[in-house]
């Protein structure tokens, strides 16, 4: 008699067909796996499509015609509107109190060290921005060799380290920005060019250290198996 219930090798087995299907990235196969398991059981609840491989076909049936990646595409879109919502979010505690006042120090050290002298300020700012690209990529690196062992891989982190990559980069074409128009004196640059820097360190802040602890918090919420190695 068939059960109703899928056992630990069929869940295995479904995990499989997902990942042969292009899902590589373990948060959303998990998330594919249990509507696919909900499915089959359901089928079998009602008494149709004993057969597993048959259950899980017109399971699959459901999606749409190309499958799982118009799902996939989906799910990153989601993702990258929750990490926008999480920058937004540290970014907005910046400016209101207490941190408020960290920003404004920051805002005014900036301003100092440009009137004072341009190049300290210059050279500060490109090492900030080495440091960050630097540690970005050593953070990649350390969860490039966490998936080989655990054998995932998980959109979330990646989608975050990425982003926190473009902000580094952006780091260096606003030096390369800067560079180009220093030899302009004007009131603009004077008091721009601190203001925006400002808002560069206070993205890379956010993007290295505030944003990746909380996405961490979000994946072992949802996802037991992260910490799992």
């Amino acid at each position: 008699m068939q059960h109703n219930k899928l056992s630990a090798e069929q869940i295995d087995q479904l995990y499989l067909f997902v990942q042969n299907n292009g899902v590589h990235y373990y948060d959303l196969q998990t998330e594919l796996v249990d509507h696919l398991a909900n499915h089959i059981e359901s089928q079998w609840e009602s008494n149709q499509n004993p057969d597993f491989e048959a259950a899980l076909s017109f399971a699959y049936s459901g999606f749409s015609d190309d499958g799982f990646p118009s799902l996939v595409k989906l799910r990153k879109e989601a993702l990258g509107k929750r990490y926008v919502k999480l920058v937004t979010k540290g970014f907005i505690a910046f400016f209101t109190p207490p941190a408020i006042l960290v920003t404004v120090a920051l805002l005014f050290g900036w301003y100092y060290l440009f009137r004072f002298d341009k190049e300290i300020f210059g050279m500060l700012f490109a090492a900030m921005q080495m440091a960050v690209l630097a540690w970005v990529l050593y953070q990649r690196n350390k969860i490039k060799k966490k998936a080989e062992i655990t054998g995932r891989k998980w959109l979330f982190e990646e989608l975050i380290y990425s982003s926190a990559i473009v902000l580094a980069y952006m780091g260096f074409s606003f030096q390369i920005v800067r560079l180009c128009f220093m030899k302009y004196s004007v009131d603009f640059f004077t008091y721009g060019i601190p203001l925006v820097v400002t808002v560069l360190t206070l993205n890379s802040y956010i993007g290295i250290f505030m944003i990746p602890s909380r996405a961490e918090e979000y994946l072992r919420d949802t996802y037991p198996e992260y910490d799992l190695v």
